[in-house]
């Protein structure tokens, strides 16, 4: 066993941030786009998939800069065609 000692303040630890999956389905559910910030690609894909399956849409995440600081934005799908629609951009599946 290799044990090694620092001194306190020495390491960068990352801790892992919980997800609020209910606040963010539930911001989603009534219609809100909604932005975490301080996530990575893999976290964000994860969330989305899980998010879908609370919402009943598919949800997408997209990477995005509000305030300098970086996250996702999470949306439907449908609400991004929707917003296309009203802005006369085609998307297709």
């Amino acid at each position: 066993m290799d044990v090694k000692m620092y001194k306190r303040g020495e390491l960068d630890i990352r801790l892992r941030m919980k997800i609020p999956y209910d606040t963010v389905a539930e911001g989603i559910k009534s219609g809100h786009d909604v932005f975490v910030s301080d996530i990575g690609r893999q976290t964000a894909y994860y969330a989305s998939k899980k998010l879908s399956k609370m919402v009943g849409d598919e949800v997408v995440a997209l990477p995005t800069i509000v305030d300098g600081e970086k996250g996702y934005f999470f949306t439907t799908k449908t609400a991004i065609k929707e917003w296309a629609k009203e802005h006369g951009i085609n998307i297709s599946d």
